[in-house]
C-alpha cells in the first residue's frame, strides 16, 4: 500500500480529516484539533467546516475527498452511523487507490476490547490516546508530511509542504498550562460565559463571576473557554493568559508575551519592555481578552497590574474570593458536578472504559472536579484498583507511590496530589462563609465592540 502523502491537492485541501464520535469531542478530539492546527496542519473538523443549512453527507464526503489522511478516533462511541460511514469511505479509498489513508487512534479501550470491537483495524499500527495529545499529534504529523519550521513556533515546530491555515483562529499569548483532556458537565456555564464575553454595544460594564468552592475547576473552565473562543476566532486582537497570584505582572508582559509579540529587548529594561508590549496591545484594532488566573485580591489600590486599557479590552479572572472587587463583579454560580457528570469525568480521566460500583466514591467526593480528576488519574494509573479500594485508601489516608499521576498525558505535577487523601484538605479546608472559588469576568469596555 502506497503512502497518500504523495498525492497533490489544491490550496483548498487538507492534511487530515478528523473522523470521530461526537461524544469524544470535549475529552479528546477538540484538544487534538487545536494541537494539530497549532503545529500548522490543515485539518478538516466538522465543528469548523460544517455551517448552518449544509448537507451533512455532502460536506463529509467533500472533506474526505480533499484530505490526504483520515485520523480515525476509534472509541466505544465510534460504532454509530456517521463515524462508521466515514471509516467505510476511507477504506474504499484505500482499496481503490492502493494508498494509505487511515491513521487510527485508539481511545478509551484496552487492546483486547479494541480487537473485539474493531477487528478490521486490529492488524494496523495504532497510536494510543493514553500516550497524550502531544505524542498523538507528533505521530500524525510525522506521517502527514510535516517539516520543521524556521522559527519552531507551534510546540514541536512542524509545518506542512502546503498549508491552509485554520480559519480565524485567535492567537493565545502567555504561559498557560495545557488543559485537561477530560471536561464534563460544564457546557451550560461555558455558553453563559461566551454570551457575556461576546456581547456587543452594552453601555453597562459586564461584572460577572463564576462562584464556587475550591476544587470545582475554575482554571480548567477558563482553559476550555479560552480554547473555545480561540477556535471560534473571537478576540481578533489576541487572548492573553497571565498567572496573577502575584499582583506584579511585569515579568510576564516583559518576558514571554513580549517575545511572542516580538517586542524589542535591546537597550530596554524588563519594565520598559512590558510597557511597550502593553502599548501594542492597546493599539490593536481587534478586541482583546486578558485572562488573569488565580487572583487573590482586587481593590482600587492593589490588584494585578500592569494591564492594558481601552474599550476593546475585557478581563476574565479566576479567583477563590467570592466578593472579589466588590460591586465590580456579579457572580455566575459554578456548582459541584452532579452525579452523572461526576461519573462521566471519573471515567474520562481514568480512560479504562466503564467504571462500575463507583456510587460510594462519587458520594464521598461530592462532585468536586479536582478530587474526581485525582481519583480518575489514580484509577487510570493503577487499573487493578477498584473505586471501593480507592475509597478505602482515601479514608485510611494511605499514600500512593510518589511520582506523577497522569491524565491522558497531562501530568498532575505535585507529588502530594497523587495521594488519595489529598482531596479532603484541598476541597474542604476553605472557610465557606468567606472564600469561594470563582471565575470572574469583567468587561473594561463600556461602548466597545467585540468581534
Amino acid at each position: 500500500m502506497r503512502d497518500s502523502a504523495s498525492r497533490t491537492l489544491g490550496p483548498d485541501g487538507y492534511d487530515v480529516f478528523l473522523s470521530h464520535a461526537s461524544e469524544d469531542k470535549a475529552a479528546f478530539v477538540e484538544p487534538l484539533y487545536l494541537e494539530l492546527t497549532h503545529r500548522r496542519l490543515s485539518v478538516w473538523y466538522d465543528r469548523v467546516e460544517i455551517k448552518l443549512g449544509d448537507d451533512l453527507r455532502r460536506r463529509m464526503e467533500e472533506g474526505l475527498m480533499k484530505s490526504r489522511f483520515g485520523v480515525v478516533i476509534l472509541s466505544p462511541n465510534f460504532l454509530k452511523y456517521w463515524p462508521q460511514r466515514e471509516l467505510s469511505v476511507l477504506q474504499n479509498f484505500e482499496s481503490t487507490d492502493d494508498t494509505k489513508r487511515i491513521l487510527p487512534v485508539v481511545l478509551g479501550m484496552e487492546k483486547d476490547e479494541f480487537v473485539q470491537r474493531f477487528p478490521s483495524m486490529a492488524t494496523r499500527l495504532c497510536v494510543m490516546a493514553t500516550e497524550g495529545i502531544d505524542a498523538v499529534a507528533t505521530k500524525i504529523i510525522e506521517v502527514a508530511g510535516g517539516q520543521p519550521t524556521a522559527d519552531g513556533e507551534g510546540g514541536a515546530g512542524w509545518t506542512t509542504s502546503w498549508h491552509r491555515p485554520a480559519l480565524g483562529r485567535t492567537r493565545i499569548y502567555g504561559s498557560r498550562r495545557r488543559r485537561s483532556m477530560a471536561f464534563v458537565g460544564r457546557e451550560a456555564v461555558l455558553e453563559q460565559l461566551e454570551d457575556l464575553l461576546l456581547r456587543r454595544g452594552e453601555n453597562a460594564g459586564i461584572c460577572a463571576s463564576i462562584a464556587g468552592l475550591a476544587g470545582v475547576g475554575k482554571t480548567e473552565l477558563a482553559l476550555h473557554l479560552v480554547d473555545r473562543l480561540a477556535l471560534a476566532g473571537a478576540f481578533a486582537g489576541g487572548i492573553y493568559w497571565l498567572d496573577a497570584e502575584d499582583t506584579d505582572l511585569t515579568l510576564q508582559w516583559g518576558g514571554r508575551i513580549a517575545d511572542q509579540w516580538g517586542t524589542t529587548s535591546t537597550g530596554v529594561s524588563q519594565s520598559e519592555r512590558a510597557a511597550l508590549t502593553i502599548l501594542e496591545v492597546e493599539k490593536v484594532s481587534g478586541s482583546v481578552l486578558v485572562v488573569l488566573d488565580n487572583v487573590t485580591e482586587w481593590t482600587e489600590s492593589r490588584h494585578p497590574q500592569p494591564l492594558p486599557d481601552g474599550a476593546h479590552v475585557r478581563l476574565l479572572v479566576t479567583t477563590r474570593q467570592k466578593s472579589l472587587g466588590g460591586t465590580a463583579f456579579t457572580p455566575v454560580e459554578l456548582k459541584v458536578l452532579d452525579v452523572t457528570a461526576a461519573h462521566g469525568l471519573l471515567e474520562a480521566v481514568a480512560n479504562r472504559g466503564s467504571i462500575a460500583d463507583a456510587d460510594a466514591l462519587l458520594e464521598h467526593l461530592e462532585g468536586h472536579a479536582l478530587a474526581l480528576e485525582l481519583a480518575g488519574a489514580y484509577l487510570g494509573k493503577y487499573k487493578q484498583e477498584s473505586p471501593a479500594t480507592y475509597l478505602a485508601k482515601l479514608l485510611a489516608g494511605e499514600a500512593a507511590p510518589r511520582g506523577e499521576c497522569r491524565q491522558g498525558g497531562s501530568a498532575i505535577r505535585e507529588d502530594r496530589r497523587c495521594r488519595p487523601d489529598y482531596h479532603l484538605g484541598r476541597a474542604r479546608c476553605v472557610d465557606q462563609d468567606r472564600v469561594a472559588g470563582g471565575l470572574m469576568l469583567r468587561r473594561c469596555a463600556r461602548d466597545g465592540r467585540v468581534g
